[in-house]
């Protein structure tokens, strides 16, 4: 099947929307799309999973290296609306916990935008006290 990728941006976050099933052979396409998104200088990036029907272990791996990138970057990285399929996926491979979740892609919008954390677990949103 056909991997369909669409981006924009939103509230300087970059959105990709991705629809059809992530698989080995489109595996290239799909870290193409992810690393323009994730090297564009936004705060953060959203990966809009809603259109995803199935995801193999080389589209782990893919999303795991775009992870990696956005953090590098000091991007934010949200996956939204997967359905439960692949969401399933994630929690067999114990990747929960790895990965920012948001059922919307509003959602992952406003996670995606906000402040990032600092070291000490506080927002560095230049205010003070508690």
């Amino acid at each position: 099947m056909d991997l369909k990728t669409e981006s924009r941006v939103a509230e300087n976050v970059s959105v990709l929307k991705i629809g059809g099933e992530i698989e080995l052979s489109n595996a290239a396409q799909l870290r193409e799309a992810l690393m323009g998104a994730a090297e564009a200088g936004h705060a953060g990036l959203v990966v809009d999973l809603a259109g995803v029907s199935f995801i193999d272990s080389t589209g782990i791996g893919v999303l795991v290296g775009a992870l990696k990138r956005a953090r590098e970057h000091g991007s934010t990285f949200v996956l939204a609306g997967a359905q439960r399929r692949v969401r399933r996926v994630f929690e067999i491979t114990g990747l929960l916990g790895v990965f920012a979740l948001a059922e919307t892609v509003q959602d992952a919008i406003a996670q995606a935008s906000a402040p990032a954390p600092t070291a000490n677990g506080r927002s560095d949103d230049g205010g003070g006290g508690e």
